[in-house]
């Protein structure tokens, strides 16, 4: 069912629908993205566009991209992101995470959010992730537990596999956490791209 309606939404109740239930989970965790205000920031998944809101206020001299599968979806982002910054601060993109646009390197910082259970295959996912990855760069993955669930994966197994993804060399894990309001839960991990950062980054999305 998650995949069949939240895996490339076609209406714009299912965005209304994310924003109301992710909004509240996708604001605690763009705070937990370690950012100095120029990077070049990816969403991957950004659905109607809450979290790159969040994102692009702590990037006043850098820029948000959101890549998302569903015209809908980047629609409704664009129309919020629209409100807010000028056009040079954000851009949507179509596309998926097996297959990323974009050059080595490009950026700075990656987010997602009740996205990466979807990802198929996971391992290619997560290897476009790396490539995209500028050195130093910093990973936020999240998921509802009820989105891991949905997904077909066990809680323990996804993280498993984010855990074995996101790995030394490459990579390393800062800190796997779990936080939630009421009954609903998410998981996240931290992670951050082996090599020093730098300004090679910087415009190259």
């Amino acid at each position: 069912m998650i995949r069949r309606i939240f895996g490339v939404p076609k209406s714009r109740w299912a965005g209304w629908f994310l924003a109301r239930f992710n909004g509240p989970m996708n604001r605690r965790l763009v705070a937990r993205l370690p950012l100095v205000g120029d990077e070049q920031v990816l969403e991957i998944g950004p659905g109607p566009g809450v979290a790159l809101e969040a994102i692009a206020r702590r990037l006043p001299r850098g820029r948000v991209v959101g890549l998302d599968p569903s015209p809908v979806m980047r629609s409704m982002a664009e129309a919020r992101l629209r409100r807010r910054f000028p056009a040079d601060r954000f851009r949507l993109q179509a596309g998926d995470a097996t297959r990323l646009p974009f050059p080595d390197g490009a950026f700075g910082a990656i987010f997602s959010a009740n996205n990466a259970p979807l990802w198929a295959p996971f391992d290619r996912a997560a290897a476009e992730i790396t490539r995209v990855a500028a050195p130093g760069a910093r990973l936020v993955l999240a998921a509802q537990e009820m989105a891991i669930w949905g997904a077909g994966w066990t809680v323990p197994g996804f993280l498993d596999r984010v855990g074995r993804a996101f790995a030394a060399p490459a990579w390393t894990i800062d800190s796997v956490g779990r936080g939630g309001f009421g009954r609903f839960h998410y998981r996240y991990v931290e992670a951050r791209r082996a090599g020093r950062p730098s300004e090679s980054a910087a415009g190259r999305a």
